[in-house]
């Protein structure tokens, strides 16, 4: 299932959050306006904003781990059912839909805009 792989791979590497993935450039200040802020108060706002700084790191690790096991156990696993041994890739009807949307997600996460 080549077709639908590649797709899958694409959609999920934009959703990680992974630099050039469509959601890297916004995780990105949150993250250095977290960082920065704590400079500015007293010793309570610095050790809340260090939390939500550790919970946004703990969250951005627990998408990209969870994209990379979704798509290992969705394609590089062995079957567990005999219709999934039998499965066959995207239909032919079907294929150009799924490779347009593959390459808008592609050519947003590319574009300069998004980064």
């Amino acid at each position: 299932m080549p077709t639908a792989a590649i797709a899958l791979a694409a959609g999920l590497f934009g959703l990680s959050g992974l630099p050039l993935g469509v959601g890297f450039a916004g995780t990105w200040l949150l993250f250095q306006s977290l960082l920065e802020a704590p400079r500015a108060g007293g010793l309570a706002p610095q050790i809340l904003l260090a939390g939500l700084a550790a919970v946004l790191a703990l969250s951005s690790a627990t998408a990209a781990a969870g994209a990379v096991r979704l798509f290992g156990v969705a394609f590089l696993g062995r079957p567990r059912t005999p219709r999934a041994a039998v499965a066959e890739d995207i239909t032919r009807r079907a294929r150009p839909a799924v490779l347009v949307l593959t390459a808008i997600a592609a050519g947003w996460a590319c574009s300069p805009v998004s980064s």
